[in-house]
This record gives structure tokens, sequence and C-alpha cells, in this order.
């Protein structure tokens, strides 16, 4: 796989949603899917096959927008997701919730075997950023909450803040009662370590 998707520039890994074109080259599947959504680009931006972007795109059934089956909520390209290998889409929350919770692993909407955690434990590889109330490191083994303005914060630092200082808005950018809401949904985004110990997830 080449190392770079060049619609952006930037890396690509395992663990990022992809699309590979019939001539063989590889994007990050929202920078495929903008090109053609804002430029109606079908092309291949490597090497030019005319519409083999749009066709791979079309393989994948890729759309703007539609429902988690677990929440049966609408996403959006602008949300936080995870796509299994049988190519269905869910909010990140709403899979990781529900591997925390019943440990199922399969995909919730045509039930492939491992399907979900195994897009779940991909993507999880990558999450980790800096809790802006400590200042410290959190990765995906840490127990977080996330914001509506997509933040994301130890739970226990979010805690303490609400409870000790009475903060209820969100440490990086101030929107209003965002930490408390978030803490109030109880918003799991990490923490799959326990269950992946009860039953291991292989990825093929």
């Amino acid at each position: 796989m080449a190392n770079e998707c060049s619609i952006c520039e930037k890396e690509l890994n395992e663990a990022d949603d992809l699309v590979t074109t019939d001539c063989d080259h590889t994007f990050h599947r929202q920078c495929a899917q903008e090109r053609l959504d804002t430029k109606n680009r079908t092309d291949c931006r490597a090497c030019g096959q005319d519409s083999a972007l749009g066709d791979a795109l079309a393989r994948l059934k890729i759309v703007s927008e539609g429902e988690c089956s677990i929440c049966e909520r609408l996403w959006t390209l602008e949300d936080d997701l995870v796509t299994t290998e049988c190519n269905h889409t869910f909010h990140y929350a709403c899979a990781q919730e529900r591997l925390n919770k019943t440990n199922k692993v399969d995909c919730r909407s045509c039930h492939q075997e491992s399907a979900l955690g195994n897009a779940l434990a991909l993507k999880n590889l990558t999450k980790k950023g800096e809790c802006s109330i400590c200042e410290l490191e959190w990765n995906w083994k840490d127990d977080v909450v996330t914001t509506i303005c997509k933040h994301t914060f130890h739970r226990h630092c979010a805690q303490e803040r609400l409870d000790e200082r009475n903060k209820a808005d969100c440490r990086s950018c101030g929107k209003e009662s965002a930490l408390r809401d978030a803490l109030s949904r109880n918003t799991r985004t990490t923490n799959i370590k326990k269950s992946i110990e009860r039953k291991p997830i292989t990825i093929e």
C-alpha cells in the first residue's frame, strides 16, 4: 500500500478508513468522497484513470450520511465513525459502548463475526491525544469522555473539574455545558482492554 494519500498528501495506515481503486491506488475514504462531492472528480488522483475513484466509491456504496444501526440515528462524515470490513458504518461511541456493555464484537447490521470488534481494535490503536485539564496524554486504554465539540478528557479529570470547581464548559474551546453534558451521557470512547481479554479479537 502507498504511504501517502495523494489527495490530502497525508500518511495512510491500516487503521484508516480507506478506498482502493482498480488501478491499485489507495486514498482516505473521506478524501475521495469529498473530492467527488465538491469537485465532481471521479478519476484516480494518482494516475488519472478515468472513473476509477468514482467506481471504487460506488462499490463501497459510500454516501455522505447514513444511519447507525446501533442508536438508529443519522451519522455524517463529520462524526467520529468506525466502518467494518463488511462496509457498515457506526458512530464510534455507539460501537464502543456496545462492546463495553455487551461484549458483542459482531457487525450490528449483518452480524459478520468479529467485524465490529476488529474495526474498533484497529481504530483504537491510533486514538490518543492530550487531556487539556491535566495536560497529560490519554490513549485508548484510558477511561475518557468526549464532548459534543469533539474534545477528549480523562473522565476523572473532567469529573473533578466539575465537582471541585463547578466548571461545566469544555476546557479546550469553552463551549458552555459541554463537559457536564458529556459526563451525564456517560459516553465511553475507550477502554476495550477488558473486553478484549474476555473474548480475544483476531484481526484477519
